[in-house]
């Protein structure tokens, strides 16, 4: 698992991913239903954490509360790493 985990921090690194983090599912569970990770995917073990610096102009662009699309650029970047990250193991 160690191995596994550096070799994703490096690759999420790589991808200017500044923080990288994994804990495990059960760390939820006193999450709000439908929000635990276990939720969304059952027999979950570990989650992965990636966080991007954001300057403050930036959070102008952001989606205003409430508004569930997909569809801004950080949405965009964030899939991009995710499948890029997914695919290190296959």
């Amino acid at each position: 698992m160690a191995d596994l985990k550096e070799e994703l921090r490096e690759e999420a690194s790589n991808y200017g991913v500044d923080l990288f983090g994994v804990a495990s599912a059960h760390d939820f569970s006193e999450a709000p239903p439908g929000h635990r990770p276990t939720d969304i995917l059952p027999g979950a073990e570990s989650i992965i954490i990636l966080g991007l610096k954001m300057l403050d102009a930036q959070t102008d662009l952001l989606p205003l509360e409430g508004d569930t699309s997909s569809n801004s650029p950080r949405q965009a970047m964030f899939s991009g790493i995710e499948y890029q990250l997914f695919r290190v193991r296959l």
